[in-house]
């Protein structure tokens, strides 16, 4: 019984770090605008969690002709901070055609409404608490942004964020939506 509660802390403190170091690294320039998961081509995980600004929930609800982008992020994340503007600015230029939704892997919700009100978003944000969504998704750090296609399917990973990001993002969502 003590071995697995070892193993259970050193992959969490193994985990944390990981996201640590994926929060505060750029990614290389030469690092390919979607990485290989394991989730790329399979069926997103669905989820339906309560929305941090007003009523209601935040739910995965895969339509034809509409893209959703589920972004995995955490707010004392800066990198996460700026993928919340370039996602903002995706939201206004693809309109009814994208859905972003938001989830927070923090380890509590306190700082969420600052976070949003911050940033001056306008899509939903949730909280996944205990991160049970984020252990469906296997988000590689955060921020980590999901490509899901009308049928359900994920069809990109994005891991980090770098102000280039947003142009490819940009086009690989004009290519999924023709």
């Amino acid at each position: 019984m003590r071995r697995v509660g070892a193993w259970r802390a050193r992959a969490s403190a193994a985990a944390g770090a990981l996201l640590l170091l994926a929060c505060g690294g750029e990614a290389p320039p030469e690092a390919p605008a979607s990485a290989e998961h394991w989730l790329v081509g399979e069926p997103a995980p669905a989820f339906s969690l309560p929305a941090q600004a007003g009523a209601g929930r935040v739910t995965l609800t895969p339509r034809l002709g509409k893209l959703s982008l589920v972004d995995f992020f955490a707010t004392w994340c800066v990198p996460c901070e700026q993928a919340f503007y370039a996602y903002e600015r995706l939201a206004e230029r693809y309109g009814d055609r994208l859905e972003v939704l938001a989830l927070s892997v923090d380890e509590d919700p306190q700082g969420l409404a600052a976070f949003r009100e911050r940033t001056g978003v306008g899509f939903a944000v949730a909280w996944d608490e205990a991160r049970r969504t984020a252990k469906r998704y296997g988000p590689p750090g955060i921020p980590t942004a999901y490509l899901v296609d009308g049928s359900g399917i994920v069809r990109g990973v994005h891991s980090g964020f770098v102000p280039s990001d947003e142009a490819r993002l940009r086009a690989e969502i004009d290519q999924l939506l023709q």
